[in-house]
């Protein structure tokens, strides 16, 4: 896979003529693939892009696909802003001049202050891009909220394609294991999950390396016949709003058939800490008379 760099409208406007010269690269969609790519540039100009393919666990090789591949069009579209505006007129009138990095940037924490100053820091919000466009970036963003005592968010707060209820049950946006993992599933269910076109380099995990591997299953649970669900083995067109009451019967099925791993969850789970039957929280050792501590108490089956 390999591509030259112009389409009407949207590549340099004439052929480069200098010396070549390859660099890896990374595109960031919010795919969170951040595949790498052997870009080849000619006068600063990208003229060539292929797949890196160096990556040493050789199941991920190669990577790729044509968004992360498009995403040179960012890069000499005819909207790129490629210096810091200031607004010079009133909100709307597309009065802009153009301003140093060290003016913008100051501009902006004069700004900032001036807000938390005069509203106080519960006024301000700083949303954070997903983790795809880059890890140091959001640490940079943390830690400025941090020092502003700014209330911080993450873009799944409010992207409305994305499964709310996961990230306020598990405390994380999103999975967060390790894509090759998926190589090892003998079953997987992709709950609302469109994997086949949203997650392009990965889905080779399931339809590739599980299959041949587990000869895995796909399970699709999705009210709409996604590009994945067409390829899945087992696809459950549930009605929109019905998630909860399927997974609860899942839920009883598991436990009312002995199909629950017990070990599985004792190790890796908090299901062996007690929960108080008067206010619903998790028992804590100060409650039944051992102490001050706040640690958990848990039930220990060797001991009954």
């Amino acid at each position: 896979m390999a591509t030259r760099y112009a389409v009407p409208g949207r590549g340099p406007t004439q052929k480069p003529k200098g010396e070549a010269r390859v660099v890896r690269t990374t595109d960031s969609p919010n795919c969170t693939g951040a595949c790498g790519w052997l870009a080849t540039v000619v006068d600063d100009t990208i003229v060539d892009l292929k797949p890196a393919a160096d990556y040493p666990c050789q199941e991920y090789n190669p990577r790729g696909c044509l968004r992360g591949m498009s995403m040179t069009h960012l890069i000499y579209g005819p909207d790129r802003i490629k210096k810091p505006l200031i607004r010079t007129g009133a909100r709307g009138e597309g009065q802009w001049r153009e301003a140093t990095w060290d003016e913008a940037l100051d501009h902006i924490a004069a700004k900032m202050i001036h807000i938390r100053d005069t509203y106080g820091p519960e006024s301000m919000l700083l949303f954070n891009q997903v983790v795809g466009t880059g890890y140091v970036q959001k640490g940079a963003q943390v830690r400025m909220a941090a020092l502003l005592g700014m209330s911080f968010a993450t873009a799944y707060d409010f992207n409305g394609d994305i499964s709310m209820g996961f990230t306020h049950t598990m405390g994380i946006d999103c999975v967060e294991c390790e894509t090759k993992s998926w190589g090892h599933a003998k079953t997987a269910i992709l709950w609302s999950s469109n994997v086949f076109q949203t997650r392009i380099p990965d889905a080779q995990f399931l339809t590739r390396v599980a299959k041949q591997r587990n000869n895995c299953k796909i399970v699709v649970i999705d009210p709409r016949c996604s590009q994945t669900a067409k390829g899945a083995d087992l696809w459950i067109p549930i009605n929109p709003g019905t998630d909860g009451a399927l997974a609860l019967a899942m839920c009883r099925v598991v436990i009312e058939e002995g199909l629950v791993d017990w070990e599985f969850l004792r190790t890796f789970t908090d299901c062996a800490t007690l929960v108080r039957e008067d206010n619903g929280r998790r028992l804590r050792a100060s409650d039944v008379g051992l102490g001050g501590d706040d640690q958990f108490v848990v039930w220990d089956g060797g001991r009954g």
